[in-house]
């Protein structure tokens, strides 16, 4: 769908008027800070994979993202799918790689959200309140893992929880308030994914690492330490070839939202803010960020 400049500039007018009058927090600038004590994560050995899936499945199962047999292998992360694992060449080698949320410390999608709805909860866990979001998609736009995805269905993003619950009593998808393991990690046969505090967890990985070398591995490198602040889910990788993994070697927030950051402060309310969201708004209408998945 394609948006007439006058209809263009209709909701630049429209959205910069409510800019001079609400109170939105546009583009959110507060970081989590990593505390061991309340901090918890998932740490991904991507040396022990053994490319079974369980996991994935296990999460679909556990949130009800699907009951399609066929969508229990997806091929990207998607409404139905926040999880799965992929096959990747790296150094002559095909090893597994998992796909999920990282719950960054210092998340472009928490930073963008222009209503609130993208959070951290108390662990740092980020989350979506499904009754905030509208559908805007700058989440999709500026995650640089590709995580969050639009649903056609619901007109709102969806991604992991981190088995979290919804900060109510009576989530039935909770599993941590409960002292239960995230899904996938109860389901994992060698061990590949571990659940803990993320300073214990990167204490471990650290170890890890020296195993690694002692076992011939020449360059393997903990993903996740200092990417996008630090994040909740750290991966032990092989080798240091990001790209053949896939990885970003600089996962931050764009320097469009980091722009938006600083008008906030001295100039929260001020039309440009209404402009731009009109500018990404047509690029959506235009088609350029197209959702992954009609839930």
């Amino acid at each position: 769908m394609k948006i007439s400049r006058r209809n263009f500039l209709k909701v630049s007018l429209a959205i910069s008027g409510l800019s001079l009058t609400s109170k939105l927090p546009i583009f959110n600038s507060t970081a989590f800070a990593r505390k061991s004590e309340t901090c918890y994560g998932i740490c991904y050995d991507s040396t022990k994979c053994i490319g079974c899936k369980a996991c994935q499945i296990e999460c679909m199962k556990h949130h009800n993202l699907s009951k399609e047999p066929e969508s229990e292998d997806p091929k990207i992360l998607s409404a139905n799918a926040w999880t799965f694992i992929e096959t990747v060449n790296v150094s002559g080698q095909d090893v597994f790689i998992t796909r999920r949320c990282f719950h960054c410390k210092d998340a472009a999608c928490v930073s963008a959200c222009p209503t609130g709805a993208i959070h951290y909860n108390k662990s740092g866990i980020v989350r979506i309140d499904q009754a905030k979001c509208i559908g805007c998609n700058y989440c999709v736009a500026n995650c640089p893992f590709n995580v969050p995805s639009f649903s056609l269905k619901t007109n709102t993003s969806w991604k992991c929880v981190f088995c979290t619950g919804k900060e109510k009593e009576g989530d039935k998808f909770d599993r941590i308030s409960k002292g239960e393991l995230p899904a996938c990690v109860s389901v994992c046969p060698v061990q590949a994914l571990t659940y803990g505090k993320v300073d214990e967890l990167l204490e471990a990985a650290k170890n890890r690492l020296e195993e690694l070398k002692n076992e011939g591995y020449k360059n393997p490198i903990i993903y996740g330490d200092d990417e996008a602040g630090g994040t909740n889910v750290i991966l032990i990788l092989g080798y240091d070839d990001l790209k053949s993994y896939k990885l970003p070697s600089k996962a931050g927030i764009p320097v469009g939202v980091k722009i938006g950051k600083y008008l906030k402060g001295p100039f929260n309310s001020i039309p440009l803010i209404g402009l731009l969201i009109a500018v990404v708004y047509n690029r959506i209408s235009s088609g350029k960020i197209i959702p992954k998945e009609n839930l």
